[in-house]
């Protein structure tokens, strides 16, 4: 009767401590996925775009649309300065895509990419002083939100009366630059802001919200 009493207790507290590994088990799978969905969520935040789906108390999304829209304004309204410069543009309208592009690509690529590296700056600084501590009062995020307006004022002013002095040949030139310009904003700029902000908070610690 006693040898089975202690065996039914060393199986009660085997079954005991099998429950328990199997928990601490769980747990830390559940820990890892959690660090994983914390580090993914870090990552993501520090894309202009893709942070839209993330919450970042330190950028919000109205800052993070302000800063957007700033950048794109600026980048429309220097894509069309510096085409404008061009006084030999001899696209015609029954030009086809495929030659369009070539001609795109050799002759007016250069300013897209011209427009993008000069708006770095700028989306820099907003997103740098946009980002203090809400706790503070800060001149940074001041000033930030002052040259955000005055940029959007002047690429508005700028793109409206560039727009309608130009034909269509023009616009349909703008236009691609300015579709290309997205995509290399959202795909390259966008992308190494996220990266650099990212390895920068791995390297030097977290950033206070």
């Amino acid at each position: 009767m006693d040898f089975d009493l202690k065996c039914n207790e060393k199986t009660s507290s085997s079954l005991i401590e099998s429950l328990n590994v199997e928990e601490e088990l769980q747990l830390y799978k559940h820990k890892l996925q959690s660090d994983e969905k914390l580090d993914l969520e870090e990552l993501i935040e520090g894309h202009l775009i893709l942070g839209f789906f993330v919450r970042r108390p330190d950028f919000g999304h109205l800052s993070r649309l302000f800063t957007l829209m700033t950048i794109v304004l600026f980048e429309r309204a220097l894509e069309e300065a510096l085409i404008s410069t061009d006084s030999n543009i001899v696209i015609g309208e029954a030009m086809g895509a495929l030659d369009f592009a070539i001609y795109y690509i050799n002759n007016y690529f250069v300013y897209t990419i011209l427009a993008i590296i000069a708006a770095v700056p700028i989306e820099a600084f907003m997103i740098a002083s946009l980002s203090f501590k809400r706790k503070q009062v800060s001149n940074w995020a001041t000033a930030s939100f002052v040259v955000g307006i005055l940029v959007m004022i002047i690429s508005a002013i700028g793109i409206f009366f560039m727009s309608p002095q130009a034909g269509n040949e023009w616009n349909r030139l703008w236009a691609v630059s300015f579709m290309v310009g997205i995509l290399l904003e959202v795909s390259i700029i966008e992308s190494f802001f996220m990266f650099a902000r990212y390895f920068f908070i791995q390297s030097f610690g977290h950033i206070e919200k």
